[in-house]
């Protein structure tokens, strides 16, 4: 598993009227957009894909990436308090106007939902001076001011590939399995408990079983 995760995650440019762009999380750093919007379904690897890029960028010393577990919080203070937390005394302010930040925001879908839904555009208004780049499940209406990306899923062959090194006295499950395993969540499931089938419905039973027991 370990080589077909270590790839850096791709995405694909939501556009119309043109062919989209394919880039790296890293890439939207340097692109004249200063917010973007990385859409993908749960299981496909968002947080990951941050994670990666933020160890590229920390490696490269020209940015500093700054992670906000956003998913779980209801306001804008509570993404402060984390800041506060790590680094006590910094003037977020300042922080925030430093060219050399990133913002990286992990679930914006679900960041401030229900009664606290004005506190996305505070967020905004927080960040106006820096670079977003942002993860969610969908993309709303009040997300205009993002740049849209989907996460493109694991690439067939790298996964035909896996399974044949992991697994090189089976065969190859059928090409509408392989399919669906490319979402990396079922495929790390797949992989790492032994979920076996050559039927759709059934092994996403598994999966359901194996996650509900966890």
């Amino acid at each position: 598993l370990k080589d077909i995760f270590a790839a850096e995650a791709r995405l694909t440019e939501v556009v119309t009227g043109k062919a989209p762009t394919n880039a790296r999380v890293v890439d939207l750093i340097k692109l004249p957009e200063r917010r973007h919007l990385i859409i993908g379904q749960p299981g496909s690897g968002k947080t990951h894909a941050l994670w990666q890029a933020a160890k590229v960028l920390l490696a490269a010393g020209e940015i500093v990436p700054l992670y906000f577990p956003a998913g779980f919080a209801d306001c804008w203070r509570d993404l402060e308090e984390l800041i506060q937390d790590a680094a006590p005394g910094n003037d977020l302010s300042h922080l925030f106007k430093d060219p050399r930040i990133c913002v990286f925001v992990d679930g914006w879908s679900e960041f401030a939902a229900g009664a606290h839904t004005g506190e996305k555009q505070r967020v905004l208004r927080v960040l106006r001076n820096t670079r977003i780049v942002a993860t969610a499940r969908f993309a709303n209406i009040d997300d205009g001011a993002f740049k849209n990306w989907t996460l493109d899923f694991l690439p067939l062959e790298g996964v035909s590939r896996t399974l044949a090194t992991v697994a090189p006295d089976e065969a190859l499950p059928p090409s509408n399995i392989q399919d669906l395993l490319r979402l990396p969540l079922l495929f790390a499931i797949y992989v790492l408990a032994g979920a076996r089938s050559t039927e759709t419905g059934d092994l996403l039973r598994q999966f359901h079983e194996r996650l509900a027991r966890n």
